[in-house]
């Protein structure tokens, strides 16, 4: 069963726009006045309602796959370019590659704070279970891809790592849950919006938005960010469900870090320099290991299961209370020493040993100067 199946059962399901697609990419800009553009670029615009929003949008007659969104957040005059509809991995880099041509002669910004990139990437045709694993793929990977996405977005108050986000963490095993019962958690867009995932675009879009990365109009950084993204995807439907994820990352951090990104692992690895990539991946084993356990029965998570007939399950802080991550799951990171090891689950014999640090990361992780 797909994604959109499952969440169509649902009252607000009903209303999701069905699309095709892979990924929507948003492109945050600056400039300091609109004049600065072409002669009527933004002559023609158009409204439409989706997710129960209404939104006005400028139309560019050669950038079909292009719409431009006025951003209040922005500064100067802000425009953020947005996909009019999801593309698939080798459409979304021929468009940002138009895009960047069409408007190659405006002065953009460089460097403006108040940018980012965003990038949805469309669940609604994935099966379950994908989801899942993508879902432990980003925990697990994040502390890499937040250092991927440039300096200063390990505290973007717009793209909040889950390292001081828990909650993305928590929420993200209630809809597991949710779906698995038929009974999703309240996810408000303006409660769970600015993570570096943003979730809440799961029950609005049926997507995940990857909000982590730096403002910057050069299509080849852009792209290199898609093909990241692009490598968790292919990997998270590859891999059979979240705790053989644990499992491979339990046998060597390392190794599933060349598995996972194996079209990128050498752009990643220049951009990071001297980063400790295992360092970085063990900072959030937990929060992956937490949500690995979040459903008992990964084997049937892709079939019809939000039925009124479903068997009644442990509750998340029920389940999260029987298990060794459960200090990290109550924002309590203690010393776990001497615990007993359960074989049914796959991920207690690889516990942090030590209590997670209250800083950032740890300053021998990188060779840079705060």
């Amino acid at each position: 069963m797909t994604l959109l199946s499952e969440l169509k059962s649902f009252k607000f399901g009903t209303k999701m726009t069905p699309k095709d697609g892979t990924f929507g990419v948003e492109i945050e800009t600056e400039t300091e006045s609109h004049t600065l553009y072409p002669p009527m670029t933004f002559d023609q615009r158009g409204i439409k309602s989706e997710g129960g929003m209404s939104k006005e949008y400028y139309i560019f007659k050669d950038l079909p796959e292009w719409e431009g969104h006025e951003d209040g957040s922005l500064r100067n005059f802000g425009m953020e370019f947005v996909f009019a509809e999801p593309l698939s991995y080798k459409q979304t880099c021929k468009a940002i590659k138009s895009w960047r041509k069409h408007f190659k002669m405006v002065p953009f910004l460089k460097d403006a704070p108040a940018t980012s990139v965003h990038v949805h990437v469309n669940f609604q045709n994935e099966e379950v279970v994908t989801l899942a694993n993508f879902l432990t793929l980003w925990f697990l990977m994040e502390n890499i891809l937040v250092e991927f996405s440039g300096k200063g977005r390990r505290s973007n108050l717009f793209a909040l790592p889950v390292r001081v986000a828990e909650t993305v963490v928590w929420q993200s095993a209630k809809i597991i849950k949710g779906l698995r019962t038929g009974g999703l958690p309240a996810i408000h867009m303006n409660h769970n919006k600015y993570g570096a995932l943003n979730i809440s675009s799961l029950i609005y879009f049926g997507s995940l938005e990857a909000r982590c990365f730096r403002g910057t109009v050069d299509e080849d950084e852009i792209i290199d960010w898609v093909s990241v993204l692009n490598d968790i995807l292919e990997y998270s439907r590859k891999v059979s469900s979240p705790p053989e994820i644990i499992y491979q990352a339990k046998n060597s951090l390392y190794d599933l870090f060349l598995l996972v990104f194996a079209n990128t692992k050498d752009t990643i690895l220049k951009q990071l320099g001297d980063a400790d990539i295992e360092a970085l991946m063990k900072r959030n084993l937990f929060y992956a290991g937490v949500f690995s356990e979040c459903d008992e029965d990964w084997g049937t998570i892709n079939k019809a299961y939000s039925t009124k007939n479903s068997p009644k399950k442990k509750s998340f802080d029920e389940l999260v209370s029987g298990s060794p991550y459960a200090s990290a799951a109550m924002g309590n990171n203690p010393v776990v020493t001497d615990l007993p090891i359960d074989p049914a689950w796959v991920v207690t014999d690889y516990i942090l040993p030590a209590e997670v640090p209250s800083s950032d990361y740890d300053d021998d992780i990188y060779d840079i100067e705060d």
